[in-house]
């Protein structure tokens, strides 16, 4: 299983629970291969958690982790489920906002990406293999090079920062170019939105 967003002063606790009842934490690289996510509350928004909306696994509270301890068993992710409306906290530097189960359920219908392609220019934060992980997992392709005009219809994901990589790109016909803030916001929401989060908009 993953961990998103938890404390380093809770890692440690949470690592020994998995590892005493014979299950396995997974490094800090995303990998779609988990049973489970577990996420620190309150909700940090991470590529990670970005990512296993789009994944059929439970998204669980570390509560649950505490209520297998107490069991001496994995026990059933039912009752720890990542649930309803979520926010970013009021000090944060990038407001965002999702319904955790509205988004669920879009995912198991049609993954939010499916059908588009993707070119990434940023190198981070966040780390460009995350948002490529990201973008496959909610069911995206990613060009490994820059589009050209035969490449048909293309989504550059950049930052302001990077304008000489991104404003060519963006000039070409079919393109739209977002930033990587946004992406992670459509891949919660399980919706893509081209109307909001472009680059160079005023």
């Amino acid at each position: 299983m993953g961990f998103s967003g938890i404390t380093d002063d809770k890692r440690p606790k949470l690592s020994d629970i998995v590892k005493k009842l014979k299950g396995k934490v997974e490094g800090s690289d995303f990998d779609p291969s988990w049973t489970h996510l577990v996420v620190g509350m309150p909700l940090k928004r991470t590529t990670k958690l970005c990512a296993a909306v789009s994944l059929p696994i439970p998204i669980v509270t570390d509560k649950w982790l505490y209520a297998c301890e107490s069991a001496n068993a994995f026990v059933s992710a039912d009752s720890y489920l990542l649930k309803g409306p979520q926010e970013s906290a009021a000090d944060s530097k990038l407001s965002w906002s999702f319904n955790a189960t509205a988004a669920r359920a879009a995912a198991m219908q049609a993954k939010c990406f499916e059908g588009r392609t993707f070119y990434i220019t940023t190198a981070g934060p966040p780390a460009l293999a995350d948002l490529q992980g990201l973008v496959r997992a909610a069911g995206g392709t990613v060009l490994a090079k820059a589009p050209s005009t035969s490449s048909g219809s293309v989504i550059v994901v950049s930052n302001e920062a990077e304008g000489a990589k991104w404003r060519k790109l963006a000039a070409m016909p079919n393109v739209s170019a977002i930033r990587s803030d946004h992406l992670l916001t459509c891949a919660l929401r399980q919706s893509l939105d081209l109307t909001t989060g472009l680059l160079g908009a005023a």
